[in-house]
């Protein structure tokens, strides 16, 4: 970072506890070894990285001038599949669902049924 003079100048306090804040959510005390912390962000940033991959192959390839729903539909079908067979595989196809995951699932539907709801009013 440099002035407008071009002198190097210190970063912003927030910038500099933003990235410590990061730092200690990243590397910080908890539960688990910092390995395996660091081995599920790797697979977060991956996931993300693989998200956006979709979107620029989406967009380029014979689906590239469809409406946003049809493509969101074509990702989030790969995305199932790809899920269930990887479950299948490592054996993870147990599924338990809290009070908690329940509520959240019904919040999420209610939600979607409202914004679909006023998507359809003309305004």
């Amino acid at each position: 970072m440099t002035a407008s003079d071009g002198a190097p100048r210190a970063p912003a306090p927030a910038g500099t506890a933003a990235f410590f804040g990061i730092v200690v959510a990243f590397v910080g005390p908890g539960s688990r070894p910092v390995p395996e912390l660091i081995i599920g962000d790797l697979l977060a940033l991956l996931g993300g990285a693989a998200w956006g991959l979709s979107n620029v192959v989406l967009r380029r390839g014979r689906v590239g001038g469809a409406n946003t729903a049809k493509t969101v539909l074509y990702q989030v079908g790969v995305a199932t599949l790809v899920l269930f067979a990887f479950a299948s595989v490592t054996g993870q196809t147990r599924l338990v669902l809290s009070r908690f995951a329940i509520g959240s699932l019904l919040a999420l539907a209610g939600i979607s049924i409202v914004n679909s709801r006023l998507a359809r009013k003309p305004l």
